[in-house]
């Protein structure tokens, strides 16, 4: 949405005295208050609303299962024209920061040292939510990059790898810094931390280890994890890596065992990646799916096939 249509989709919020949207945002998020704000043009307090809750909202705007939470709740759903809470939350996070709109002033770092261990969605939450409670905050990322799932996971099609680094350079600028290329236990140990004059540790180690499913044929070459997948084609976009080290190649059959929004992620990606055919294996019907909708039906328009009520696959490569 540009601002114009922004100002006009917050005017049709009814600012209901209950507000089942903020019912159905995990963090509570003040929704109402800050579309109100929107709908005033006062984009710095909609913002300001918005980061009482959320250190992520460009991020959070484009990748949150709204239709499931914020919007699937709103009362305007009865019409079938639900308020576009992630659509809005975008725009006045990119308004914002293009027009350089100046950050939330924080307090002196004078309550206690924290040390955060990862650099994914939770752990930018906490340094993020630290940060402005007063604490010094330093943030341990095995990676050369910080991000998490955020860079390394969530394809770009879907969010913009400039959209992460540019929430993580505004946490960045209240004051939180980050130490990249440390893998807590070998370059630096808990005991260490504590030592050098950190009063708490939050480990948010995430999604770096993928499930696994016990199925004949598992150890097979070609049997991979989407996780890896995910990651792989981002160091190759990246530069990092040559394409000949990504796991799917060009004219690839390829096949997807599960129908979530990774499942999904990754189908897309294979794609991407010029796979001669892609499909999609799910143990329940198409009404149960667990992926979005909206993800769901971009992969049925991009041509993955989908087959439904599978409840056993042995490899066979």
């Amino acid at each position: 949405m540009n601002l114009k249509e922004a100002i006009a989709e917050a005017n049709r919020c009814l600012n209901c005295s209950v507000p089942k949207c903020r019912q159905g945002c995990p963090i509570s998020n003040d929704i109402p208050d800050f579309i109100q704000a929107l709908a005033r043009g006062n984009l710095g307090e909609a913002r300001a609303i918005i980061g009482r809750k959320s250190n992520l909202p460009a991020i959070c705007g484009r990748v949150c299962a709204h239709e499931l939470q914020c919007e699937g709740h709103c009362i305007l759903g009865k019409t079938g024209r639900p308020i576009s809470v992630g659509a809005l939350e975008q725009a006045i996070a990119d308004f914002t920061f293009t027009m350089e709109l100046p950050i939330e002033k924080v307090p002196q770092k004078n309550r206690g040292k924290v040390a955060v261990i990862g650099s994914g969605p939770a752990g930018l939450t906490v340094a993020g939510d630290l940060t402005k409670q007063g604490f010094d905050v330093t943030v341990y990322e095995s990676l050369d990059e910080p991000g998490g799932i955020l860079l390394y996971g969530i394809p770009s099609f879907r969010l913009s790898k400039d959209i992460v680094r540019r929430e993580i350079r505004l946490i960045e600028a209240q004051g939180v810094k980050f130490q990249t290329g440390h893998t807590v236990g070998e370059s630096i140990t808990v005991d260490e931390m504590f030592s050098q004059g950190f009063d708490a540790v939050f480990i948010g180690s995430g999604t770096a280890v993928a499930k696994d499913l016990d199925l004949p044929g598992r150890e097979l070459a070609g049997v991979i994890q989407s996780t890896y997948l995910l990651r792989m084609e981002y160091l190759y976009q990246s530069g990092q890596i040559l394409r000949e080290e990504v796991p799917v190649q060009s004219g690839d059959r390829v096949l997807v065992i599960g129908a979530g929004n990774v499942g999904m992620d990754a189908a897309r990606t294979t794609m991407r990646l010029g796979a001669a055919e892609v499909t999609v294996i799910y143990r329940g019907t198409e009404e149960t799916i667990p992926a979005l909708r909206a993800e769901y039906e971009a992969a049925i328009r991009e041509g993955i096939r989908f087959l439904f009520e599978h409840t056993s696959v042995a490899f066979s490569c």
